[in-house]
């Protein structure tokens, strides 16, 4: 799935929510303008961090992908960063990873 347009919808979908093992996101979105003109901004909690938007927005729904958006990019940079750290440490793990892909691929066993 493309995460292009509908980051609100990615990161707080049912499916997606356990994929990135986190709990589902809860927005709390203020309005900072007026009855007439409203201006909305949004705050979205992911596992135990808030991120808030840095724009304004006119439209409630907007505000909240906005905010999604900037909280999935962050969670995943966070995971593959951890994620790459992990592999560094145990070089063993990281060889059978290859191994179990060339296999898969049907490519030959890379020689070390």
């Amino acid at each position: 799935m493309r995460s292009k347009v509908a980051f609100g919808i990615y990161v707080s979908s049912p499916s997606t929510c356990p994929k990135l093992r986190k709990p589902p996101p809860v927005y709390q979105t203020q309005n900072e303008g007026s009855d007439h003109n409203p201006r909305f901004r949004s705050t979205a909690s992911v596992d135990g961090v808030n991120y808030t938007s840095s724009n304004t927005f006119q439209l409630r729904k907007m505000t909240e992908l906005d905010v999604s958006r900037i909280a999935y990019t962050a969670v995943t940079q966070k995971d593959k960063t951890e994620a790459l750290q992990f592999i560094k440490q145990d070089k063993t793990y990281c060889k059978s990873i290859m191994v179990e892909f060339a296999s898969k691929k049907n490519i030959r066993i890379p020689v070390y």
